[in-house]
């Protein structure tokens, strides 16, 4: 199945299986670390020895995005590209199912959370949504 072919009428037809934990396949949830002392706070967001010890990517595009109090934004679905993202303001809900019907996590939706006071990177791939 394409991204393109996904509709709301095939997604009522998924059995969702809800986790509390992070369950789907090739999702990787990474806790940064806060380095704090008596002059501010350091985290690392990305580095390069992640590649090979955490399964993550080179970064090919990089950007920042701010959502407005009370929106929601949702649904993001990519046939073929890996997201791969932290939170450096604020707080962000992250809201997972996989549907690659292939998968032996098809179905399982797992909810994130991450931001200022967890820190975390999350690395997504394709047909998770």
């Amino acid at each position: 199945m394409k991204a393109s072919e996904v509709t709301t009428e095939w997604l009522k037809k998924i059995d969702f299986k809800i986790q509390r934990d992070v369950t789907i396949k090739d999702v990787i949830v990474k806790d940064l670390v806060v380095n704090l002392d008596g002059r501010g706070e350091v985290t690392e967001l990305w580095s390069e020895p992640w590649v090979a010890k955490d399964n993550l990517l080179y970064p090919k595009h990089i950007y920042q995005s701010a959502t407005d109090y009370g929106v929601v934004k949702c649904w993001h679905l990519h046939q073929i590209h890996t997201d791969q993202f932290t939170v450096s303001r604020g707080k962000l809900q992250v809201s997972l199912v996989d549907l690659r019907q292939d998968s032996p996590t098809f179905g399982h939706a797992n909810g994130i959370f991450l931001g200022t006071l967890r820190p975390r990177l999350i690395k997504i791939p394709p047909m998770v949504m």
